[in-house]
């Protein structure tokens, strides 16, 4: 089942781009430095230092 909580579609139309999939946060902010998706973190992230990402 298709709801607005997933994102499919977009309002517009367009089809939601998923990243890859990730295990743990030190991967997710590997993928978000090599451009591969963005994400939200909490005050928490500042925990892990990335100096790929702003």
């Amino acid at each position: 089942m298709v709801g607005p909580l997933d994102g499919q579609p977009r309002p517009d139309g367009r089809p939601v781009r998923f990243g890859p999939p990730v295990g743990d946060i030190e991967a997710m902010l590997l993928a978000v430095a090599r451009g591969q998706g963005i994400t939200f973190l909490p005050a928490a992230g500042g925990l892990y230092p990335l100096r790929a990402i702003a």
